[in-house]
């Protein structure tokens, strides 16, 4: 029998709990993650790789552009929502992109219905993720 241990999100526990693992939950921690997890020697032909500037002196630039694309206005599905006319929000909405939405927007429905038995803390979280989607 195997155990499968699950780490907490950050948000779930306060600063009192003292936890080995914390579950990674945005793409710039987990960017950083792996970062830090390579190597800084090469190993065989393959130069070692990194995901930090080559330079000092690109630093501060490179950490800007990470910022930016990671703030709340640079949202990755914009471009795949986003239509120019009528014509092309049908298609949207028929297609794989209105299945996606539909889908997503179902399952937190779901998930709300479930947790509103009794986890109130859940339920807000998916009341929430609704209230953003729309």
């Amino acid at each position: 029998m195997y155990a499968v241990v699950v780490p907490q999100l950050a948000t779930a526990i306060d600063n009192s709990v003292s936890t080995k693992f914390t579950a990674l939950t945005s793409s710039q921690e987990i960017l950083q993650f792996l970062d830090k997890s390579r190597s800084a020697e090469s190993r065989g032909d393959a130069p070692a790789r990194s995901l930090q500037p080559a330079s000092i002196a690109s630093k501060e630039r490179d950490d800007a552009l990470i910022a930016l694309v990671h703030t709340k206005e640079a949202d990755p599905n914009f471009l795949l929502l986003s239509i120019r006319d009528e014509k092309e929000a049908k298609e949207k909405a028929d297609g794989v992109v209105g299945k996606f939405v539909n889908g997503r927007k179902s399952a937190l429905e779901k998930y709300l219905k479930e947790a509103e038995d009794g986890n109130e803390r859940l339920a807000n979280f998916y009341k929430e993720k609704l209230k953003a989607m729309e």
